[in-house]
């Protein structure tokens, strides 16, 4: 049996989001399967997923501390080395890294002598996933509207294999009623991820209001002023404020007996999707739904989609349109079971299942922009242009299906030449995959709008049909 670690050195989000991957290798690969995460994080990562084979741990944040602090980086590297060559000696087959800087590269040092080494960061030339991690990396550096592959998925990628999916398409959670209970996390890392806590008071009024609905608050002891004014205007009896009052195992049991979430983007949300709890997610700034959206059934996502979207962390922000477009009462509607159909520039998206991996579809069905015809194209390429992605990413016929299905392409077919994917490129890609490219994309282009002009003269013969019938 091969024993594989999987390194994992940042947050809660993305632990849970790596999950998968540790499944896959140990249902669907036959693995012995270990995980490294940050020492915050070691008993959760023994508590979503209690058959792992071994956890271990590094104290991230005093390493890091070490690191902007020390006036010898070379002492901060021999220490962390240190601790990590103790790991040396449970004689891995194999380390997947799913982590890019300092941290990461002394993990790939450690081991880099004594087992193969893939992931982020960590590639040689002949490693099968140099290629795959280096396409990912190039959309994302062209324009992130580009990349239609979600964290996960690409953490799957490290798997030959995949574990029997956990959900199927359809599955429609429950309204909620008086019996039901709300989680919901009011507080991200990030202000330009972060809704006004007035509108989650305004939301949480509305379903008390008329539904009777229990409301947990989650969160962090920073979170702990704004949850409190929001439980000010609710009904006490109805309320339980769980911010900063529970370990990290607590608050996945807290989550488990919940029926819905309420959440952007947030570590709470991927643990929630992890265990299996529908959510209803606000997307919005840097948040990106095909990225992070959160990975299962039954999840709505509200994304809002101006000119400007998706931003950077970093960048400034006079005024907050993309949140601020989003309404407190079509949220409420969405919660206790209504359709909504949001107005522009938010877009409700559902997650289906594709192949093995997820995509996440417009409800409902929606005019096709550039970045949706682009993106998705390239999605179904990757497969065609990289041997080593051969059957663990959908193919182009999954993409075409997807676009046909999900999209409407004639307003967009109408304002463009037929060639017009040939101007594409992607800078970094070398010459011979570009080329690769380039054809897949015309070729695919062109059997779209073939399915385009079949519809249209399906759609005129049934008139005529229906004509001669009356």
């Amino acid at each position: 049996m091969s024993h594989v670690l999987v390194c994992q050195l940042a947050r809660m989000g993305d632990l849970c989001q790596s999950l998968p991957l540790v499944r896959d290798l140990k249902e669907a690969e036959g693995c012995s399967v270990s995980v490294l995460v940050d020492r915050r994080l070691g008993e959760l990562a023994a508590h979503l997923a209690p058959w792992l084979d071994g956890v271990f741990t590094i104290d991230i944040q005093a390493h890091l501390e070490t690191f902007r602090n020390s006036l010898s980086w070379v002492a901060s590297w021999e220490r962390l080395e240190a601790e990590l060559r103790s790991l040396r000696q449970a004689r891995f087959d194999r380390v997947v890294n799913l982590n890019f800087g300092p941290l990461a590269a002394a993990v790939v040092k450690t081991f880099g002598d004594t087992c193969p080494v893939e992931g982020f960061g960590s590639l040689g030339s002949e490693s099968p996933a140099a290629e795959w991690n280096n396409f990912i990396r190039l959309l994302l550096q062209t324009d992130r509207r580009l990349c239609r592959f979600h964290l996960v998925d690409i953490f799957r990628f490290h798997s030959a294999r995949k574990a029997a999916p956990r959900w199927s398409d359809g599955v429609v959670p429950s309204p909620l009623t008086s019996r039901s209970t709300l989680g919901v996390q009011i507080g991200t890392r990030c202000a330009k991820r972060t809704w006004a806590e007035t509108r989650f008071a305004d939301v949480l009024r509305t379903v008390q209001s008329e539904l009777g609905v229990r409301v947990v608050l989650f969160g962090d002891q920073r979170e702990a002023l704004p949850a409190r004014r929001v439980a000010r205007g609710l009904k006490a009896e109805l309320v339980t404020d769980l911010v900063g009052k529970t370990s990290l195992p607590d608050l996945a049991d807290a989550l488990s007996g919940c029926d819905r979430i309420l959440s952007a983007d947030t570590g709470t949300l991927h643990m929630a999707a992890w265990l299996g709890v529908p959510s209803v997610a606000l997307f919005f700034g840097p948040a990106r739904v095909f990225e992070t959206g959160p990975y299962g059934p039954g999840h709505i996502v509200l994304q809002s989609e101006p000119e400007c979207a998706p931003c950077s962390e970093s960048s400034s922000c006079g005024k907050p349109v993309c949140s601020e477009a989003i309404p407190p009462a079509g949220v409420a509607r969405l919660l206790a079971g209504s359709q909504w159909t949001p107005p522009p520039p938010v877009v409700l998206y559902e997650p289906t299942q594709v192949g093995h991996c997820l995509q996440y579809k417009p409800v409902p069905r929606r005019k096709a922009s550039a970045w949706d015809v682009l993106g998705l194209l390239c999605w179904g390429a990757s497969g065609e242009i990289l041997p080593s992605a051969q059957g663990r990413v959908p193919t182009l016929r999954h993409a075409l299906d997807f676009l046909c299905t999900h999209y409407d392409l004639r307003p967009w077919a109408d304002s463009v030449q037929d060639n017009w994917t040939d101007g594409f490129r992607l800078p970094g890609l070398p010459p011979d995959r570009q080329a690769a490219l380039t054809a897949i994309l015309r070729r695919g282009w062109r059997e779209l709008l073939e399915r385009i002009r079949n519809h249209d003269h399906a759609g005129e013969e049934s008139l005529r049909a229906a004509g001669a019938a009356a």
